[in-house]
């Protein structure tokens, strides 16, 4: 009997799919994202998440622990995001006035670009913020000296055409 050449037998060996938890969770997240977007909470189902992932319910569970759980998820990452953005923009260098104009405008040219944004923040206001808990408030928590900043400036320029 002769042995196998030990390169033959490597060659043999079925190829390892490699893992990525990082990019399979945000994957989840983008899917998750866009069918909440066009279905809310109550209308999207996990088995089309997945289904449209490439992965199992029980991952998504893994992940998130419930629907509930990947739905907070989302719209944390979606106000992040838009935190994010604001948080760009510089307003801490602007008068006030020049701030109130460049978050209105940004908030604007965002929600035009992102129509996932506009359609959850809808779906949350519709259900009076019901589905969210206050651990996945992060729009509260993520409010900074420069929202705060344009939105003492419209109090002044408010002020300043009513008085």
């Amino acid at each position: 009997m002769t042995r196998p050449e030990p390169e033959a037998s490597a060659k043999a060996a079925p190829a390892r799919r490699e893992r990525d938890a990082d990019r399979t969770r945000a994957q989840i997240l983008e899917v998750a994202t866009r069918i909440f977007a066009q279905k809310g909470l109550n209308g999207a189902r996990v088995d089309e998440i997945a289904a449209a992932t490439g992965t199992s319910k029980r991952m998504i569970y893994y992940y998130f622990a419930s629907k509930e759980g990947l739905y907070e998820e989302v719209l944390a990452r979606c106000y992040a995001d838009i935190r994010r953005v604001e948080g760009e923009a510089g307003l801490l260098a602007l008068p006030p006035r020049e701030a109130l104009r460049q978050i209105v405008s940004g908030t604007f040219d965002y929600h035009m670009q992102d129509g996932n944004f506009v359609r959850l923040v809808a779906i949350e206001n519709i259900q009076n913020a019901r589905s969210t808990s206050p651990r996945s408030t992060c729009c509260a928590r993520s409010c900074n000296t420069a929202r705060t900043k344009a939105c003492s400036a419209a109090a002044s320029i408010r002020s300043t055409c009513t008085g």
